[in-house]
């Protein structure tokens, strides 16, 4: 395979795949690279609807995949609330790109991560099922789900450290180009 852009598209979808495929493996309850894999798509795709397409396509199959297998609760409200984290997280990826270094790839995980702990422990509190509708309540959802968090944060840091870093160093060893181009999806792969 000698074009750049194929070797390119290839490595970012494999890495894609592959998340997906480890949602569908015994983890610790939120230790998966889904955010890692919508700060990737932000930084690697120039065309913002494959940016929001591809994680929100990985996490369609393997929460199917889920509640195929294991009988996963898929048909519920909290699934909309992720996809559109993820789309946030997609954006969060963009700038990351612009001058790809450690310390953007640690903040823009961060950034991903505090997002979906906000936005989705927000979502179970307005539920009004498992926490009073007060600030009490709202606290306390937020300190119960702290465990929850630091499993997201820590699978982000090491999934997108290893992702952007192989990406990077495959960038170089074979020339590949900065990003994927939107002729490359359509007229060379």
């Amino acid at each position: 395979m000698k074009n750049p852009k194929k070797i390119l598209f290839f490595l970012i979808t494999g890495f894609i795949l592959t998340a997906a495929l480890t949602r569908l493996f015994p983890h610790p309850p939120n230790f998966t690279p889904v955010i890692a894999i919508a700060l990737i798509a932000g930084t690697y795709f120039s065309r913002t609807a494959w940016a929001w397409a591809v994680p929100l396509f990985v996490m369609l199959v393997s929460d199917l995949g889920l509640w195929w297998l294991y009988g996963y609760d898929f048909f519920n409200t909290m699934r909309l609330v992720i996809y559109l984290s993820l789309i946030a997280i997609v954006a969060i990826g963009i700038p990351v790109g612009r001058q790809i270094r450690a310390t953007r790839v640690a903040g823009g995980s961060l950034a991903g991560a505090l997002l979906f702990f906000i936005v989705t422990n927000f979502t179970v509190w307005l539920g009004g099922t498992l926490y009073p509708m007060t600030l009490e309540g709202l606290i306390a959802c937020y300190t119960a789900a702290i465990p929850y968090f630091r499993n997201t944060l820590f699978s982000t840091l090491l999934y997108a450290g290893l992702m952007y870093g192989v990406i990077e160093w495959a960038k170089i060893r074979w020339n590949l180009p900065a990003r994927i181009e939107r002729q490359s999806l359509y007229t060379h792969v």
